[in-house]
C-alpha cells in the first residue's frame, strides 16, 4: 500500500513521496489517480518541469501569486540579461511554496536565488501570510525590489512595473539588490538621490512602458 501524506509536502512532492513507498499494485491503483503525462501547458516539452502553478497556498498559510509578467527598459536588459538556467515564473509557487514556512522565508528564498543563479524573465509577485505582504519586482536577470506593504493598501498590478519613488534605506520594509542603483547609473537610466539612497524604480527601469487598459480600469474602480 502507498499513504498520500498532504502534512508536510507540496502536492508533487506529496506523489513522489507515495511512489517511492509503493509496494505493490494495490498501492499503485491509488496513487496512479494522481498522475498524468502529456505536454508541459507552459513550454510544450516533455522534460521533467514543474506545472505553471499561478498562484497557490501551502498548509502553513503562506500564499504566493507568480503571474505578473513585466519587461524592463533595453538598457538594463543589455546589462544584466535573464539567465537560462534562472527560475521562472513557472517554478517560483511551486519552489515557494514547498520550501517555505512564512512570507519572509519565502521572500529570502527567492531574492537569494535571483542573487545567485537568477531569473529566466522578469516579474512582479505577491507573497504573504497571516502576518505580512511583499510584492517583488524584477526586469533583470540578478536585480531586484521587494517591498513590505502596508495592511491599510488597496494592490493592482496588471502586468506593469509599478514601483515609483523608493528609500533604499528603510530596511524594515524594502529589500533592494545590492547593485540595483549601481546598474541603473552604468545603463544611464538613473533616476533618484545616490546620497539620500533612493531611487525611482519605474523611471530607472522601465521608463519606457505606458499604462495599459487594466491599469486604468484598476484605478476607475477604486476611484483613484
Amino acid at each position: 500500500a502507498a499513504e498520500l501524506d498532504f502534512t508536510y509536502y507540496s502536492a508533487v512532492r506529496t506523489v513522489e513521496n507515495a511512489l517511492s513507498k509503493v509496494k505493490d499494485d494495490k498501492g499503485m491503483k491509488r496513487v496512479e489517480k494522481f498522475l498524468k503525462q502529456d505536454a508541459c501547458p507552459d513550454c510544450g516539452g516533455t522534460h521533467k518541469h514543474t506545472p505553471y502553478e499561478a498562484a497557490g497556498t501551502n498548509e502553513m498559510g503562506l500564499s504566493v501569486s507568480a503571474t505578473e509578467t513585466i519587461g524592463g527598459s533595453d538598457a538594463v536588459y543589455e546589462l544584466d540579461p535573464y539567465t537560462d538556467t534562472g527560475i521562472e515564473e513557472a517554478e517560483i509557487v511551486t519552489v515557494l511554496l514547498s520550501e517555505a514556512a512564512t512570507a519572509k522565508e519565502a521572500v529570502d528564498l527567492l531574492l537569494n536565488i535571483y542573487d545567485t543563479v537568477g531569473c529566466s524573465g522578469g516579474a512582479g509577485l505577491f507573497i504573504a501570510d497571516n502576518t505580512e505582504t511583499w510584492y517583488i519586482e524584477n526586469v533583470t536577470g540578478h536585480q531586484y525590489l521587494a517591498l513590505k506593504l502596508s495592511d491599510s493598501m488597496a494592490f493592482a498590478q496588471p502586468n506593469m512595473s509599478i514601483i515609483g519613488l523608493i528609500d533604499l534605506d528603510d530596511t524594515e520594509n524594502v529589500i533592494a539588490s545590492e547593485n540595483l542603483i549601481g546598474l541603473a547609473q552604468q545603463a544611464g537610466t538613473y533616476v533618484g538621490d545616490e546620497e539620500a539612497n533612493t531611487i525611482d524604480y519605474v523611471a530607472s527601469y522601465n521608463a519606457d512602458q505606458s499604462a495599459n487598459s487594466r491599469m486604468v480600469s484598476a484605478l476607475k474602480y477604486f476611484n483613484a
